[in-house]
C-alpha cells in the first residue's frame, strides 16, 4: 500500500496562506544578509510576513517540522503499522530526518532525496546554492531565447523578465 499525506497547513488539508509573494521568499532566501543593511532588509521582510500572517497567529505555533513528524507517526499508528517507510525530497528530507530523530524505533525504509542541510534553516537554506541557481536560470534563459516558439521571449533578458512577471503573478 502507498499512502500520501499533505503536511499540516499545505495542499488539500487546511492550507495556511499568508499571502506572501513567492518572489519575496526567493529573494530573501538567496541573498541572506552578510552586513547590517542586509540584516535590516531581512527584519523588514520578516515583519511584513508577520503582519500578513496575523489572522492565523493562533495556528502558527503548530506549524513546525516536529509537528509534521508527529503527524506522520500518528498516521502510522492509525494504519496499525509497526513501522513507517518514507520517501521525501527537498523539505521532505528534513521531515524524514526529524522523524528518524523522534521516532527512530518506528522507522522502516527511508529514502531522502535531495537532502537539505539541517544546519541551515531560514534564509541560509539556499545561500550556498544561490549562485549556481542564478547561473542555471541564466543558462536556461539563453536556451529559451533561442526557441521563440516557447513564448518566453527572444532575448535572455526578455525571458528573465517573463520569469519575474510569473513570480509576481
Amino acid at each position: 500500500d502507498l499512502v500520501g499525506m499533505d503536511p499540516r497547513f499545505f495542499g488539500a488539508g487546511t492550507p495556511l496562506e499568508c499571502g506572501w509573494p513567492t518572489s519575496d521568499h526567493l529573494g530573501l532566501a538567496q541573498t541572506a544578509p552578510k552586513d547590517r543593511a542586509g540584516f535590516d532588509r531581512t527584519v523588514a521582510v520578516a515583519a511584513e510576513l508577520a503582519r500578513r500572517c496575523e489572522p492565523d497567529r493562533d495556528l502558527l505555533p503548530h506549524a513546525s517540522t516536529r509537528n509534521v513528524a508527529r503527524d506522520l507517526d500518528l498516521l502510522r499508528t492509525l494504519l496499525a503499522e509497526p513501522q513507517l517507510s518514507f520517501l521525501g525530497w527537498s523539505w521532505g528530507t528534513y521531515v524524514g530526518a526529524v522523524y528518524l530523530q523522534m521516532f527512530g524505533d518506528h522507522a522502516g525504509r527511508f529514502v531522502l532525496d535531495s537532502a537539505l542541510d539541517p544546519h541551515a534553516p531560514g534564509p541560509d537554506l539556499t545561500r550556498a546554492t544561490a549562485a549556481a541557481n542564478a547561473a542555471a536560470l541564466t543558462d536556461w534563459a539563453r536556451w529559451a531565447a533561442e526557441r521563440p516558439e516557447l513564448g518566453w521571449g527572444t532575448t535572455p533578458d526578455a525571458v528573465l523578465t517573463e520569469i519575474d512577471d510569473l513570480l509576481q503573478a
